[in-house]
C-alpha cells in the first residue's frame, strides 16, 4: 500500500500587507535575471545569493509625507530613508491604495542630483492607477489592467513632462519551498508581474518591458524575494538598456489567523544589537505590568514563550543565536510587537 499526502495550497491574504509603522530590513543583491520554474510544489533555492547592501523600509501614513497632495488616493506609503540607499539624496517615497481586497500602485517620489542641484521628481498614475492584485492570491489566478499617469521630471527649475500608458498582467504561477539567505520558508506563492508600458515625450515614444517576480508568504508580511528584469527600447524598437533588480528580505511575521487580526501596538527595547538581556522602554505604558511573552526567530518559528512575565525585569536572551529576533507580548486583548537583533 501507497500514503498519499495531500498539501493544502497556500493563500495570500490581506495579512500580507503593511500596516503603518511596520518595518522590514531589504537586502540588495547583484545577480543574473533567474526566476526559477513556474508550477505546483516547486523549490526556489537563492540562498547562496549574498547582499551588496541593505535598506530599511517602512510603512507609513500618506499624512506624514510633504506629498499627500500629489496622492490624494493614497492609504499607505513605503518610506525609504535618503541615508539608507546609494544615490538617494533625499527621502523617497511610494504611494499605495487598499480598498476593500484591492491593492494598488499610485506612484512614487524620487529626488536625484542633476548638475549639482536636488530636484524631486514625481511619477502618478493619476488617470489610470495599477491594480496589482485582489486579495485573497490563489495559485492559478489571474489578471490584466491597463494604467495612464503623468512622469515629471524637475530639471534646474524645469519640469519636463512625460505621459505613460501601459498594460500590466498578475499571475500566481507557482507555489512552494523558498530558500533565501534569511532562511527557509514553506507554502510560499510566486506571483508573476508583466509591464508592458510606453513613455510618450512631444510624440517620442520609448518602451518598457518589465517581468517581476515577488514571492510571498502567508505568515509573513511584505515579500520574502523579489527579481525583476527591465528592457527599455526606443521609438524605432531597438534595445537600449537590459537591467535587473534583485532583493530578499527580512519581513514581519504573522503566526495565526487570531494575532493577525489583532490591533498590534509598537514599543521599544534596548540595547538594539543586545547580547545578553534586553529591557523595555521606560516610556512603554506596559513596563510595570505582567504579560505573556513570545519570541519569534526570523522564519517565524516561536523559540521561547513565558506566560507570565514582569516588564519590569531585564529579559535573558543569552540563550540565543546571534539573528534577527521578534518579540511579542500579549496582555488580554492588547498585543504588542518590536524586533531586535542578538549580537
Amino acid at each position: 500500500s501507497s500514503l498519499l499526502i495531500i498539501k493544502a495550497q497556500p493563500v495570500g491574504n490581506a495579512n500580507i500587507l503593511f500596516s503603518p509603522g511596520d518595518q522590514a530590513t531589504v537586502n540588495y543583491v547583484e545577480t543574473v535575471f533567474s526566476p526559477g520554474a513556474a508550477g505546483a510544489d516547486v523549490e526556489w533555492d537563492f540562498s547562496g545569493l549574498s547582499s551588496s547592501y541593505s535598506i530599511e523600509w517602512m510603512a507609513v501614513t500618506p499624512e506624514i509625507t510633504a506629498f499627500q497632495d500629489s496622492f490624494p488616493a493614497a492609504t499607505i506609503a513605503f518610506f525609504i530613508p535618503a541615508n539608507d540607499a546609494p544615490q538617494l539624496l533625499e527621502d523617497t517615497y511610494a504611494f499605495y491604495r487598499q480598498d476593500g481586497n484591492d491593492f494598488s500602485y499610485l506612484g512614487r517620489t524620487l529626488s536625484g542630483d542633476i548638475n549639482g542641484n536636488i530636484d524631486t521628481s514625481f511619477f502618478t498614475l493619476n488617470m489610470d492607477a495599477d491594480h496589482l492584485y485582489s486579495l485573497p492570491l490563489q495559485f492559478g489566478d489571474s489578471s490584466s489592467d491597463d494604467i495612464a499617469g503623468v512622469n515629471t521630471i524637475n530639471l534646474q527649475g524645469n519640469a519636463l513632462v512625460t505621459f505613460r500608458t501601459g498594460t500590466t498582467t498578475t499571475e500566481v504561477d507557482g507555489y512552494g519551498t523558498l530558500h533565501t539567505p534569511a532562511g527557509t520558508f514553506e507554502n510560499v506563492l510566486r506571483v508573476k508581474r508583466t509591464e508592458d508600458l510606453s513613455d510618450d515625450f512631444s510624440g517620442i515614444a520609448t518602451t518598457q518591458e518589465i517581468v517581476r517576480y515577488d514571492w510571498i508568504s502567508p505568515n509573513h508580511r511584505y515579500l520574502l524575494f523579489h527579481t525583476e528584469e527591465i528592457i527599455i527600447r526606443d521609438f524605432l524598437g531597438n534595445e537600449q538598456s537590459r537591467s535587473t533588480n534583485t532583493y530578499y528580505s527580512t519581513p514581519e511575521i504573522i503566526n495565526n489567523v487570531e494575532q493577525a487580526n489583532t490591533t498590534l501596538q509598537s514599543f521599544r527595547v534596548y540595547p538594539n544589537p543586545a547580547s545578553n538581556h534586553l529591557q523595555l522602554d521606560e516610556h512603554t505604558a506596559i513596563l510595570t505590568q505582567v504579560a505573556s511573552l513570545w519570541i519569534y526567530n526570523s522564519q517565524g518559528q516561536r523559540i521561547h514563550q513565558q506566560l507570565q512575565v514582569n516588564l519590569n525585569e531585564q529579559l535573558n536572551i543569552s540563550q540565543l543565536t546571534a539573528g534577527y529576533y521578534w518579540i511579542e507580548i500579549r496582555q488580554g486583548e492588547n498585543h504588542y510587537r518590536t524586533s531586535f537583533t542578538k549580537s
